[in-house]
């Protein structure tokens, strides 16, 4: 008799017992399966990027943005995932952005291609002529030294350049 009413008591056929496990089930299916909760500006950037990003690089990438003096806005979350996909190998780090922030701030307007040139290489003196170059073919944007650009088209450049 004993081992009747252990097999009627955990018999999977029966319909209680089922019920609790399809129940399990379902419990564990959901916890594992729930997304966390994403801030909004990762959801952003993540849209930007075109991929997502797991909550370590956010959370390195978020330091890195706030240590460079930029505040978290749509524009500074679309420039750096453009930064990104100019140089996908390279870390993003603070001073960099932080130098590309302040070259914003010391080139204001439209500067022809020479002042640029001159003001990259005071900066940064290594810079070859190649990768220069190079710098502006990444960013889809061709280089001539009579030609005005706008700061606004010369943030992914500069950040290449400086990297």
């Amino acid at each position: 008799m004993a081992i009747k009413a252990f097999s009627t008591l955990h018999n999977p056929y029966t319909v209680n017992s089922c019920t609790k496990c399809q129940l399990q089930q379902q419990i564990k299916k959901r916890v594992k399966g729930m997304p966390l909760v994403k801030e909004k500006y990762r959801i952003i950037y993540e849209a930007f990027l075109g991929k997502p990003i797991r909550a370590y690089q956010w959370k390195i990438l978020k330091q890195q943005i706030l240590e460079a003096n930029l505040p978290l806005t749509v524009d500074n979350l679309r420039f750096v995932a453009k930064c990104k996909k100019i140089a996908p190998r390279k870390a993003i780090v603070s001073d960099v952005l932080a130098l590309v922030a302040q070259s914003g701030t010391d080139l204001r307007g439209e500067l022809k291609g020479l002042v640029i040139k001159e003001y990259i290489l005071a900066k940064r003196p290594s810079i070859s002529r190649d990768k220069f170059y190079r710098a502006f073919r990444a960013a889809g944007i061709s280089y001539r030294n009579e030609t005005t650009y706008s700061i606004a088209e010369l943030g992914e450049v500069l950040y290449k350049l400086f990297v």
